[in-house]
């Protein structure tokens, strides 16, 4: 693990130790009609896998999932010393994706065309994580579509970082949530820690897009300088902020809040002025901004940039946390 890839591929009865094993896998792909379980008898379906994490691309049927296997392998390295293949690729003629685009629609509009392989797809929906090439480049796909990073979305985005970092596969993370998900505090902690200590320890080259909202410790963990990351990019029209909107408000404007001053209007204040990029950018928290159009050309280059990165570590068997 973490020298060549490894690939399950389940397409038909995978249970008790089998699926153990089957499970260890980088990848786990499935037919549909598949069992996969480890406590037999089980009424879980491969579908249910999907939807819980375990399995990470769901096909229709055998031929599909080996398909889906082919594919992967085609894009990415033959084992962690190697770099992925480079591919021809078409220029668009725009983004095509504008500043109210889903994660999913930045993704593509980034992306060559019929390059992206999304990766547990069926599992915590409001984080994307896919694999697709930019500019004829393999990357990993990062994404987060406008809510709080919840704990499940936190383990879905780790386990990507790792496989990604496993074989120098660059990480573009497109940074849109606003803080961390208030309920299950523990569990929430647990996964923030997991996700951020995997996100700052990686050595592959890590680009931040602060598409919308970076705030709280969502901005911490994914896109501030503490997260580690190579560069950090923002659209002109993105919110930064370490604290949450409503917390930096009731800290900073305590006294207009006391003198009758509407929140709200002071929450809009905040977020054009000193949670705007340009603030950012003017204290060296973000490397360039730019309109959203520009997001492919930016990247292109600046995956151009990295390409030769290599980072030497502290010896060492491995994280803790």
């Amino acid at each position: 693990s973490g020298v060549v890839l490894q690939i399950s591929v389940i397409v038909g009865a995978c249970l008790g130790t089998s699926a153990l094993m089957a499970n260890m896998a980088d990848v786990v792909i499935a037919a549909k009609n598949a069992d996969f379980y480890v406590t037999a008898p089980a009424g879980v379906t491969a579908e249910d896998s999907f939807k819980q994490g375990t399995v990470d691309i769901l096909a229709d049927d055998a031929a599909s999932a080996i398909a889906s296997a082919k594919e992967l392998i085609s894009v990415l390295p033959s084992n962690n010393l190697e770099t992925a293949p480079a591919f021809d690729y078409e220029e668009k003629l725009s983004y095509g994706a504008d500043e109210n685009a889903s994660a999913k629609d930045i993704i593509l509009a980034a992306a060559d065309e019929n390059s992206v392989i999304e990766i547990k797809a069926g599992y915590a929906e409001n984080a994307v994580t896919a694999f697709a090439q930019i500019g004829g480049i393999t990357v990993g796909f990062v994404a987060f579509d406008g809510e709080a990073v919840c704990p499940s979305c936190a383990y879905k985005a780790e386990a990507f970082i790792k496989l990604c970092d496993a074989f120098n596969i660059s990480i573009v993370t497109l940074v849109n949530a606003k803080g961390l998900q208030k309920e299950k505090e523990n569990q929430m902690l647990v996964a923030a820690t997991k996700l951020t200590s995997a996100y700052a320890s990686a050595t592959c080259p890590k680009i931040s897009v602060i598409t919308r909202k970076a705030v709280g410790a969502a901005y911490i963990m994914l896109a501030g300088r503490g997260a580690n990351a190579d560069l950090v990019f923002a659209w002109d029209t993105a919110v930064i902020s370490p604290l949450e909107t409503d917390a930096a408000v009731a800290f900073l404007y305590n006294d207009r809040l006391a003198a009758g001053e509407s929140r709200t209007a002071l929450e809009t204040e905040y977020e054009a002025e000193l949670a705007s990029p340009f603030t950012a950018a003017a204290c060296g928290a973000v490397d360039d901004i730019f309109v959203p159009a520009e997001t492919r050309t930016k990247l292109i280059n600046a995956l151009s940039f990295l390409d030769s990165k290599r980072e030497r570590t502290i010896p060492r068997k491995h994280s803790v946390k």
